[in-house]
């Protein structure tokens, strides 16, 4: 798996606490393992982000990423967020 960010998802990371990327570090290790993984909740965010998947990374913390090819051979990082600040 090929994981490439935008600089929105890079922008939030640098926003970060020690903690909480330590948290995200983790969980995308997790998903390019198994991107299906019960842990991670992968689940659709559409419509307020068509095409888009949103996985759990640390309590209220969400992933918001784009499969750009088939099985998730690449995949883009687009946003880390919060649930409120998701569906804000």
């Amino acid at each position: 798996m090929l994981l490439n960010t935008k600089k929105s998802f890079d922008k939030m990371y640098d926003k970060l606490q020690i903690r909480d990327k330590d948290k995200v570090d983790m969980v995308l290790v997790l998903f390019s393992e198994n991107p299906i993984n019960k842990r991670l909740r992968n689940h659709s965010v559409s419509p307020k982000y068509p095409w888009c998947r949103s996985i759990d990374a640390w309590f209220d913390l969400r992933i918001i990423l784009k499969e750009e090819k088939d099985w998730y051979q690449i995949v883009t990082l687009i946003k880390v967020w919060t649930h409120s600040e998701l569906y804000d």
